[in-house]
């Protein structure tokens, strides 16, 4: 939706302007006994209306029930949120859809109230004299807590930040998961915003595609990704092109020595090739350990520029976290043997795959020996990763995970793709 920040509620059925039904889904008979009780599971605070029903007791139908808390979700939704509500109907004409969105000024008001995380604009650090930290060229500007009062020491607010303001607003006065089995309303979702996709189509893609799918991801277009989606999806997109890449000189490598194997002159012993095999997985192993540190940073990285640990999950507390760890000898112990053993790990992954490939000459039985062998390292990899990552003592959630899919990630990839 346009406007700055944006939510749709599609309608039940065929709705009309006010939001009563003109086409029903449910029969004129079917009544609802108690509707106090059944719009106090919608709202979080009563209303008037919900007295007046349990003071007369009565029951009504469910299309005068729907009616009725269509017209009370809208009085909520603009009188106690303070949001905005436009409407318009389907291409068919058999639904209606409410665009629900807050002006600049109500979204940074909702901001300060509901104390968001946001990153401090240019002018902040000039006010006092300071320039913001840069690391590798990257300028690192910090993230505080928005307030209005200082409204224009921060950055604009995103697309992404809209819509999660919007749905906080909604979500303190309405139960919005509640309103569906109700049939108060079909479903709701973020809406698009048709200029500033195109927009980041354009930046990300490009045009003509033909001529983008044969470049190289760009370090910004996560940045662009960000800006409209958000950090965790950013986030995947950003850990992709690292991996990308990351991979140009292995797979150069990896061009060679196939080239060897299906062009190797006779004079080329089987062995020799093997050899090469052999120094082909050492290399591989060198570039895991080297991308897995340097995928750490960049995640670390995009963290720090982004503020990720500010919304959704990020900011809730490992239960077995200790601070008093945190950074000491044994820290730094556990965080070594972890590297430690994924690097053996790889190792006897290599030696077994290159065992069985040499060691049993049946070409119908190695490679059934091969994919059960794979299977099998990675479920027992599964089980190591995770007491791996729990010994660093990971602060957040989303530490835990990012560091857990990092390892879960590049070690699966390299077992898989080892045995080809």
């Amino acid at each position: 939706g346009g406007g700055a920040g944006s939510g749709c509620c599609g309608g039940g059925a065929s709705t009309d302007e006010d939001g009563s039904e003109s086409q029903s889904l449910v029969k004129d008979s079917a009544r609802v006994k108690d509707p106090a009780s059944c719009a106090k599971k919608v709202f979080l605070r009563e209303l008037p209306f919900m007295r007046e029903c349990e003071l007369q007791q009565s029951s009504m139908t469910v299309l005068e029930y729907q009616k009725m808390m269509r017209q009370a979700l809208r009085e909520v939704i603009v009188n106690k949120a303070g949001l905005q509500i436009s409407s318009f109907e389907s291409i068919d004409h058999d639904v209606i859809f409410w665009k629900v969105t807050a002006s600049r000024a109500r979204l940074q008001q909702l901001a300060a109230e509901f104390s968001y995380t946001t990153t401090y604009h240019e002018s902040a650090y000039e006010a006092v004299d300071m320039e913001p930290p840069e690391i590798n060229g990257i300028v690192l500007h910090a993230h505080g807590k928005f307030m209005l009062d200082r409204a224009d020491d921060f950055e604009e607010l995103m697309s992404m930040d809209d819509v999660r303001l919007v749905l906080a607003a909604l979500s303190n006065h309405v139960k919005l998961d509640a309103l569906q089995p109700q049939h108060i309303i079909e479903r709701w979702f973020p809406a698009a915003k048709f200029d500033e996709m195109k927009n980041l189509t354009d930046s990300v893609i490009g045009w003509p595609l033909s001529h983008k799918v044969r470049c190289l991801p760009q370090e910004r277009d996560a940045d662009h990704i960000r800006n409209y989606f958000g950090s965790e999806i950013a986030g995947f997109f950003s850990f992709y092109n690292m991996l990308i890449l990351s991979k140009r000189w292995p797979a150069m490598v990896g061009v060679l020595v196939a080239f060897v194997r299906r062009f190797r002159p006779a004079s080329f012993h089987l062995t020799w090739m093997n050899t090469v095999f052999a120094g082909f997985g050492c290399l591989v192993i060198v570039w895991g350990m080297y991308f897995v540190s340097h995928a750490e940073h960049g995640v670390e990285m995009d963290r720090m520029r982004w503020g990720s640990d500010s919304g959704g999950g990020g900011g809730v507390r490992m239960s077995d976290y200790e601070p008093k760890n945190r950074g000491n000898w044994k820290q730094g112990l556990y965080s070594a043997a972890g590297k430690g053993i994924t690097f053996v790990f790889l190792i006897i992954v290599v030696v077994t795959c290159t065992l069985i490939a040499l060691k049993v000459p049946d070409k119908r039985l190695s490679p059934i020996l091969q994919t059960a062998t794979t299977f099998a390292f990675s479920f027992i990899w599964g089980k190591i990763a995770k007491n791996i990552v729990k010994l660093e003592n990971k602060r957040t959630l989303a530490a835990f995970n990012r560091a857990l899919t990092l390892r879960l990630t590049f070690v699966k990839l390299f077992i898989f793709f080892t045995p080809l």
